[in-house]
C-alpha cells in the first residue's frame, strides 16, 4: 500500500503528555486492534521506554476498551447538526476502560557481575487482573478479530493536511485535526511547534469491522515513535460508504433550504414513482451540500442511476412523468447522504 505521509498527529482518548525527554531516552507506543463487536473494540497498547543506548528497557501494555456510542469530541461553531458533525469529523468514541496486562523492565547487570556471557536482568509483573479481563471472556466479548482492509482507489483518494493535521476522504473529514493532536499529546502547541515535536506521520491502513472504519497512524522522530489506531464511529462510516458509493453526476430537483424541506420533496417524488412501474425501481437520494460561497448549507433530491437514464434519454420523460424539471449536477460538492429512498424491484 502507498503510504501517505502528514504532519504530526494526536490521540483520542488516552492523553500522553509530550515533555522533553533526555536525550538518551527513546519511547515507542504501539497501537493495535484486538477486537471488536456491534457496539465496542478493544485496543492493546504497548509503550516501551529505553534509556541508556538500550541498555534498560521499560516495556508496559495495557488493554484499552472504547465504546462506539458516539460523543461530540469538539463543539464548534460549525457543529450544530449531525450533517455538520459527520462531515467534520466531529464525533468520536469513548474510552471506558483501561487495564495494565503486563509490566517488564530490563536492566543492565550489577555493577560488581560485568560477565557478557550473562543476560541482563529481567524483572517481569504480570498484573492481577479482574475475571473480566481474562482472554477466554475478551475473545466472546469482541468476536471480530479481523479487518478488512479498504481498496487502493479509496486509499488514494485520502487528503492529508500539513497544516491542520486533519485527515480526509472527499468531502469528509475522518479525523479531526484536534482529536489527532490530543491522541499524540500535542493538544496546547500550535502546528509549527507540533510538526517538530511529533514528526511526520504515516497513514498505514484504513481497514473496517462490522459498521467502524479504522485509520491506523505512525509519527515519527528521533526519540518518539508512536503509532496509533482512530475509530470512525458507525455513523461516520456509513456516510463514508456512501460517498464511496456516490455517483459523479446526479439528475436533481434543484437546490432546497432546509433538509426538512428536501425530505418532503423525496417523499413526495417516491410517491409519485410508485404509481408507474415504468419508473417505480428507481431510487431517490438526499444530500447536504456545505456551499462555501454562501457560507451554508443546502440539501438536493437526486434520482439515483442518472447517467444510465441520461444515456438512454429518458431524463426529460422521468421529468414529465414527475411534473418537476430535473436539472444534472455534478456531486463533488455532495458531502452528507440524509436518506435514502431505494426503488421497487419489479
Amino acid at each position: 500500500m502507498r503510504s501517505l505521509y502528514i504532519i504530526p498527529m494526536v490521540s483520542l482518548f488516552i492523553f500522553v503528555p509530550l515533555h522533553a525527554e533526555n536525550s538518551g531516552t527513546k519511547t515507542k507506543i504501539e497501537e493495535s486492534f484486538f477486537g471488536s463487536d456491534s457496539a465496542s473494540y478493544a485496543l492493546l497498547r504497548t509503550e516501551t521506554v529505553s534509556e541508556d543506548d538500550g541498555k534498560k528497557i521499560h516495556r508496559r501494555t495495557w488493554l484499552d476498551e472504547y465504546s462506539k456510542e458516539e460523543i461530540i469530541l469538539y463543539k464548534g461553531s460549525s457543529a450544530k447538526t449531525a450533517e455538520a458533525r459527520i462531515m467534520h469529523g466531529y464525533y468520536g468514541s469513548k474510552l471506558e476502560r483501561s487495564v495494565l496486562l503486563i509490566d517488564v523492565t530490563v536492566g543492565p547487570q550489577k555493577p560488581d557481575d560485568r560477565d557478557p556471557r550473562k543476560e541482563p536482568l529481567e524483572e517481569t509483573v504480570i498484573h492481577a487482573q479482574e475475571p473480566t479481563t481474562a482472554i477466554s471472556t475478551l475473545l466472546l466479548r469482541y468476536p471480530h478479530r479481523n479487518l478488512k482492509p479498504w481498496a487502493a482507489e479509496h486509499i488514494d483518494q485520502l487528503k492529508c493536511s500539513h497544516s491542520s493535521f486533519f485527515v480526509s476522504y472527499k468531502n469528509q473529514t475522518m479525523m479531526n485535526g484536534i482529536a489527532i493532536r490530543e491522541r499524540m499529546g500535542g493538544v496546547r502547541m500550535g502546528d509549527a511547534k507540533a510538526k517538530i515535536l511529533l514528526g511526520p506521520l504515516t497513514i498505514n491502513q484504513v481497514a473496517e469491522d462490522e459498521n467502524c472504519a479504522y485509520l491506523t497512524m505512525t509519527a515519527t522522530t528521533d526519540q518518539r515513535v508512536q503509532t496509533r489506531v482512530f475509530c470512525m464511529v458507525p455513523s461516520l462510516t456509513k456516510n463514508l460508504h456512501a460517498l464511496q458509493a456516490r455517483e459523479s453526476l446526479y439528475l436533481t430537483t434543484g437546490r432546497l433550504d432546509t433538509k426538512e424541506e428536501a425530505l418532503r420533496a423525496a417523499k413526495d417524488i417516491r410517491g409519485k414513482l410508485d404509481e408507474d412501474k415504468e419508473w417505480a425501481a428507481i431510487g431517490i437520494e438526499v444530500w447536504a451540500m456545505n456551499n462555501t460561497s454562501y457560507n451554508k448549507r443546502f440539501f438536493y433530491v437526486a434520482i439515483c442511476d442518472s447517467m444510465n437514464l441520461i444515456k438512454k434519454r429518458q431524463s426529460q420523460a422521468l421529468s414529465d412523468a414527475l411534473g418537476i424539471p430535473l436539472v444534472p449536477m455534478e456531486s463533488e460538492s455532495f458531502s452528507v447522504l440524509i436518506h435514502r429512498l431505494p426503488g421497487v424491484t419489479p
